[in-house]
């Protein structure tokens, strides 16, 4: 029962049933938000969920009505327990058994289910009861106790007269996908070969996405099958614009984090281009887990498999070395040829940070609008003579500046202090940056500077990597 278990006890808060609340709920956001950028707010930080949350609570309003559980099912279990105690299950009240259709326990309990079969007799049943029942069963399923006789029994409930809906005729035309042994690998395929949504191609379904069985359908078969390279489709945009919100919203926050591990580790992710760009953007944005530098995100790390956190890190310095060399220097021009030098060093960098003057911060901004989330990272230095960007090596750090044409390298004490407080939020001071006397080597960037570079990381083991 771990995927129940862990899906149970994070679930999200209950919304209103009603759709509109919903559609009201996020048009209300929406005006808040207006208001705050009216005075001085950022619009592309502040819009992003609010719009995120305008779009899911449309999607509910042109979807099916979801089923609700009972508020509260104690009392029906507590007589539950008592008639079987009895040995009078056969007493239980109409009302009992409707209430105790939603509860996993009962609804894997072959004297439940003889009890409700008497109780039934020949009388057609309630589109609201078989969905209850299947939802109680998918809520209890666990991946290593399928309740194949609790299958069994569902599917000849699903061959009775029920009175129809749209979701009991496609259970009853393909019962093995919400049923069968192999339901949560057909679900999953069901899932992905809609253009809709997770979420709203699960309500299609009439299938619950918080429960354990949805849960197992999306992340040991659904995900896999978007990254298998022989997936038709835009799948990149698929797991970074919909699978990946929706366990975030959904799934526990271990889950979550260890969906996140496994993606991020995939070898279709191990090289540069569009896909592992839009990865990093999911990372950085909203439902992501942020940068991992910042220390206001390294509790959203927790948890995530080192490796991985390591992997986004070689792509944001990686990012930083491109950003910092083509666009803060000046005219834009890398003269000296910086960028290719520090980019065979990325596998050896432990963090990194441009800190940026405020002209350069703010022509870098125009440069990245729609892309901000990718700047907060940045720090500021007070003066203008010069941006900053500072690598970190295992046993020393180094500063490269944009326009005064050296490299500062610093050890010991002095470079644990700087690492200790290269991310501050507070405004750099240039004598913090720029300490030559403190410097262990300092390298001009005068013709040969590169072997000077490279000799300097050498004696702290660190070397290229081609």
């Amino acid at each position: 029962m771990e995927v129940e278990a862990l899906v149970a006890n994070n679930l999200p808060p209950q919304e209103s049933t009603q759709p509109g609340s919903r559609l009201k709920g996020a048009f209300e956001s929406l005006v808040t938000v207006a208001l705050t950028i009216r005075h001085g707010g950022q619009a592309f930080h502040l819009t992003q969920i609010p719009l995120l949350r305008l779009k899911e609570a449309a999607v509910g309003v042109s979807a099916p009505p979801s089923l609700r559980p009972p508020l509260d099912t104690g009392e029906a279990l507590q007589r539950w327990d008592i008639a079987k105690k009895g040995n009078a299950p056969f007493s239980i009240s109409r009302r009992d058994l409707r209430q105790l259709t939603w509860e996993p326990t009962t609804v894997y309990d072959e004297l439940f289910q003889a009890v409700l079969e008497r109780h039934w007799g020949d009388a057609p049943l309630s589109s609201r009861t078989v969905q209850a029942l299947v939802r109680s069963f998918h809520k209890g399923w666990s991946a290593s106790v399928e309740g194949q006789a609790t299958a069994r029994w569902l599917g000849r409930v699903l061959r009775r007269e029920i009175r129809e809906s749209g979701v009991i005729r496609k259970w009853k035309k393909e019962p093995a996908v919400v049923l069968g042994p192999d339901g949560c690998r057909l679900l999953a395929m069901q899932i992905m070969g809609e253009s809709r949504p997770v979420a709203e191609a699960a309500l299609q379904w009439g299938v619950d996405d918080r429960t354990a069985y949805f849960a197992t359908s999306i992340l040991q078969h659904a995900v896999p099958l978007l990254i298998n390279p022989q997936y038709q489709g835009n799948w990149i945009d698929k797991l970074c614009a919909d699978v990946l919100p929706w366990a975030r919203k959904t799934l526990p926050e271990a889950r979550f984090k260890e969906l996140m591990g496994s993606v991020i580790l995939d070898k279709r992710f191990a090289v540069d281009g569009v896909e592992l760009n839009t990865l990093k953007a999911f990372v950085l944005g909203a439902y992501g887990p942020g940068d991992p530098r910042l220390p206001a995100n390294r509790s959203h790390w927790t948890g995530v498999p080192d490796q991985a956190r390591t992997r986004v890190l070689h792509w944001l310095t990686k990012a930083d070395i491109v950003m910092f060399f083509e666009t803060i220097l000046p005219n834009s021009r890398d003269r000296h040829g910086r960028k290719p030098f520090w980019l065979r060093y990325t596998g050896s960098i432990i963090t990194s940070r441009p800190i940026l003057t405020r002209e350069d911060r703010l022509r870098l901004t125009r440069n990245f609008r729609g892309k901000e989330d990718e700047l907060q990272h940045l720090g500021i230095v007070g003066n203008q003579i010069s941006s900053a960007f500072i690598l970190v090596f295992r046993d020393v750090l180094v500063v490269e500046f944009a326009t005064m044409g050296r490299a500062n390298f610093y050890t010991g004490a002095l470079r644990e202090r700087m690492e200790r407080e290269m991310w501050r939020s507070t405004t750099f001071k240039d004598s913090d940056l720029r300490n030559l006397a403190g410097a262990t080597e300092s390298v001009v960037h005068r013709p040969g500077w590169e072997s000077n570079v490279r000799t300097a990381l050498a004696q702290f083991g660190v070397r290229e990597q081609y």
